[in-house]
């Protein structure tokens, strides 16, 4: 996995967190994989399924094989064109206030709402036609922020687009399927992938490697309805649970008005 992944917690609580979080949502909701000839095929982690074959299920299950998990995960989404996730991020047992993704038309141009806690309330943010939109900061001249384009950003405008994204992830590192178990959102197919990011040091540099953890489980549509993330930063353990909703959906995400956009930074903010 090419994506880069910041070693410092303390980054996070930067306005900038608002784009980074939103980045690391959009790596697990458009997780997907490009096929590499010349990679050899992830070795199955001791699943008693066999991992580079489908392979039927209870209920009317298909697996996915590990060298087409990502893809399938990224097809079986698209199609759907939106969806609603849900995540609750913890360090070390310590879980944040949930925050709320919305994603519109991820079959043609992608627009995005998240909804944040933030220390005065909840911080809202608008990605549409490849502008990031931020309101709830304190001491903005305006309800809504236009944020400037930064490296963050270009991350953000990268994983939105899933065509894009195909060349970030080689293939898991290791792959399980467990089987099939019961959700919120009815019976699906649990996965266990590893997959390997590239580290960044608190000044930018990349630094190693970063093993992440994923879980997920896939409705017979193959569209995750739940995703458990987890990494270690700093010799802490952070976790990150997506639940998924709202599948088809009709989800309106536009801009806002223009007279209630300023391009002026907040105070504080990182330009």
């Amino acid at each position: 996995m090419s994506r880069q992944l910041s070693r410092s917690l303390s980054a996070q609580a930067a306005l900038a967190a608002i784009l980074v979080v939103g980045v690391m949502l959009l790596l697990i909701v458009s997780g997907h994989n490009r096929d590499e000839a010349d990679k050899e095929k992830a070795e199955d982690s001791g699943s008693s399924s066999v991992a580079d074959e489908p392979q039927e299920l209870a209920g009317g299950f298909v697996t996915v094989p590990a060298e087409e998990f990502f893809t399938t995960v990224i097809a079986a989404q698209k199609a759907a064109d939106s969806w609603r996730v849900v995540s609750v991020q913890e360090v070390d047992g310590q879980a944040a206030a949930p925050s709320i993704q919305d994603i519109a038309g991820a079959s043609s141009e992608p627009a995005i709402r998240i909804s944040l806690p933030g220390a005065q309330g909840r911080l809202i943010g608008v990605y549409v036609d490849g502008t990031f939109y931020v309101k709830g900061i304190r001491g903005s001249v305006k309800p809504w922020w236009q944020a400037p384009a930064s490296p963050e950003l270009e991350d953000l405008l990268l994983f939105a687009d899933p065509d894009r994204f195909l060349g970030s992830l080689s293939e898991p590192e290791s792959f399980e399927v467990v089987g099939v178990e019961n959700t919120d959102a009815g019976p699906a197919v649990h996965y266990k992938v590893g997959i390997e990011a590239a580290a960044l040091d608190d000044e930018g540099v990349e630094n190693g490697t970063q093993p992440v953890q994923m879980e997920m489980w896939l409705d017979k549509e193959n569209r995750p309805v739940q995703a458990v993330t987890s990494y270690t930063v700093e010799g802490k353990t952070a976790t990150t649970t997506l639940v998924y909703s709202n599948y088809g959906q009709q989800l309106e995400i536009a801009a806002p008005p223009a007279g209630q956009v300023t391009t002026q930074a907040p105070p504080g903010a990182r330009q």
